[in-house]
């Protein structure tokens, strides 16, 4: 996937949905661009999306505890890849589910949870929309693997997702901070890893479109090549009604190429015949909270 470059760059980090506002959104019980039930009034319907442990948070990683003792994080079946999926646009994100017989999953802490889901949030055509920050920066997509044990608790796996010209996204918001990213790829034309999703995700361009797979997604693929490497917090889901869970942020990213990203940037939060520029979903994520005690992996 190229070789990871350290590049000093500019970044100013703001946690405000800025990217316009759909008045069609207002009709949903909660939305990512409504002028009434967007992030900042979830906390009136669903008070754990302000509690304490809400998520996502701002990540620092010279705040960090190395902790020798955190016990590794398995990932469970993963390396199966899935024949059955259903894709759905619920006018807030994309979901995949798996709809075959396997079970997969992670072991976190001791604990089995089975994969539920994945979920993407992303920006727009000039602004990165990764839920987590690190460091003060944001990527321009996050992908979320949601778990679920038995007792009905929830562990996510987080992994944020750059591309082959991110430079230019933040260069497009430099102010005044200089901070270090780790993990630009340099020529990155495409990620095949992602191409069974990318193929029909056109087909769920519109809130209610549903589709299913058509070729064979290796989850495996998806991950960077030390996924054992991560940061830990408790926190929440970062949709309604923000259900407490465990958080792994994996430590290394992946990537897209921009021709990739932008078919993510084409999605509506409305049905088709209510389209408009204005009711793109980009930018579908939760302003990030204040950071909290977090471990870093060995």
């Amino acid at each position: 996937m190229g070789i990871p470059l350290m590049l000093a760059v500019l970044f100013t980090l703001s946690d405000l949905n800025l990217a316009q506002y759909c008045e069609k959104n207002n009709e949903e019980e909660w939305s990512y661009h409504g002028s009434i039930n967007g992030p900042k009034e979830w906390r009136e319907f669903y008070p754990e999306c302000d509690s304490e442990r809400a998520s996502p948070i701002r990540l620092y990683t010279d705040r960090m505890e190395n902790d020798r003792n955190l016990t590794k994080l398995i990932f469970i079946q993963y390396d199966v890849p899935i024949h059955r999926a259903e894709m759905v646009n619920d006018g807030r994100t994309v979901t995949l589910t798996p709809r075959d017989s396997i079970k997969r999953g992670v072991l976190v802490e001791g604990q089995e949870f089975t994969l539920q889901y994945l979920q993407f949030h992303f920006g727009s055509t000039d602004r990165p929309g990764a839920e987590h920050t690190i460091n003060h920066i944001r990527y321009p997509m996050e992908v979320q693997f949601v778990h679920k044990n038995g007792a009905n608790e929830f562990a996510a796996v987080s992994l944020l997702v750059d591309v082959s010209d991110h430079l230019q996204i933040v260069k497009h918001h430099s102010i005044g901070f200089y901070f270090l990213m780790t993990s630009v790829y340099a020529q990155m034309e495409s990620n095949p890893a992602f191409d069974p999703i990318l193929e029909v995700l056109p087909e769920v361009t519109f809130k209610g479109d549903s589709t299913k797979l058509r070729s064979p997604l290796h989850l495996n693929a998806l991950l960077p090549e030390n996924p054992a490497s991560f940061y830990r917090y408790y926190g929440s889901l970062t949709t309604p009604p923000c259900d407490r869970a465990i958080w792994s942020v994996l430590r290394t990213t992946t990537c897209l190429g921009r021709h990739q990203l932008d078919l993510f940037l084409g999605l509506y939060s409305v049905r088709r015949e209510d389209a408009s520029p204005e009711c793109l979903m980009g930018e579908n994520y939760k302003p990030a909270e204040n950071p909290r005690e977090v471990l870093a992996s060995q």
